[in-house]
């Protein structure tokens, strides 16, 4: 399976996703196509344990982050920051990866994905844990709402947490589907377009 995950990554490196296929990702792996059904159900599956390995950077924010004592709502934002700053970078991924097939499944391919490169697996705060191993979008995002609740520097409250996060969630989904994705490539200037979004519907 690491053979396999590393072929895959490097072919979207050198050659982009479009490249993408069984029988590209077999020949780079040094296997028969065959092979890969033996371990992965389908190529969505396989490319789900990638794109967590394209979440290095946030994976490494997060760690850095719960080093630090900081407010809920300050973790809230820095989370959300260094989560776009890193999916942005890898929109097509990341939209298949959270919004895709197996997208109420995430928990359990963060789980095989750190048992397969254990070396990439990083320490955090019981909250930001629970938060990255969260089993879909949804409830990752919530998890790091709720804290704000009742809080007198932003507007969540507990009759309006779930409805603040169905629109963080599909405004993520409308930008990483490129509906709502402004004439811009670069993931610094389209993560702070989110977070100024983001700060109009929590901040009071």
């Amino acid at each position: 399976m690491r053979e396999f995950v590393i072929a895959t990554r490097t072919l979207i490196d050198e050659e982009g996703e479009g490249a993408l296929s069984i029988r590209r990702i077999a020949e780079i792996a040094g296997y028969h196509n065959s092979t890969i059904f033996l371990y992965f159900k389908d190529l969505d599956a396989l490319l789900a344990l990638v794109s967590i390995g394209y979440l290095s950077e946030y994976n490494s924010s997060l760690a850095s982050l719960s080093q630090k004592r900081l407010s809920a709502l300050r973790y809230f934002y820095e989370i959300w920051e260094s989560f776009c700053l890193n999916v942005f970078q890898h929109i097509e991924l990341s939209r298949r990866f959270f919004y895709g097939k197996y997208r109420d499944k995430l928990t359990q391919f963060f789980i095989l994905y750190y048992h397969i490169f254990p070396e990439e697996r990083k320490a955090y705060t019981e909250l930001i844990g629970k938060m990255y191993f969260g089993q879909d979008i949804a409830s990752r995002s919530l998890s790091i709402l709720r804290p704000l609740i009742g809080r007198k520097d932003c507007k969540v409250t507990e009759e309006n947490a779930e409805i603040l996060n169905s629109l963080i969630v599909a405004l993520l989904d409308s930008m990483l589907s490129k509906s709502l994705l402004p004439e811009e490539t670069d993931a610094s200037r389209l993560s702070a377009y989110f977070m100024i979004r983001l700060h109009f519907l929590i901040d009071a």
